[in-house]
């Protein structure tokens, strides 16, 4: 099973969209950090409800370390993955 980091962009994009469920393609494992999840909660409108919702469903709420452990390193070296 694949494993997704998202940072607050998309999930701003998505969740004012109601697209959410797009992040969950084949099955992959959401994650967002601690800090992303505060930051998207500061601002009350379609985005944050729709993350909240999801945050208590498929979508889980990680330190930013334990999500680094998971995934290995955010930024690549500039080689094709």
């Amino acid at each position: 099973m694949s494993i997704s980091v998202v940072s607050t962009s998309p999930l701003v994009f998505l969740g004012n969209l109601g697209r959410l469920e797009l992040l969950r393609h084949e099955g992959r494992e959401v994650y967002i950090p601690r800090a992303v999840a505060e930051e998207i909660a500061e601002k009350p409108d379609a985005a944050a409800q729709a993350v909240q919702a999801a945050c208590g469903t498929w979508m889980q709420v990680r330190r930013e370390q334990s999500a680094m452990r998971r995934t290995g390193p955010l930024i690549s070296d500039g080689r094709a993955m």
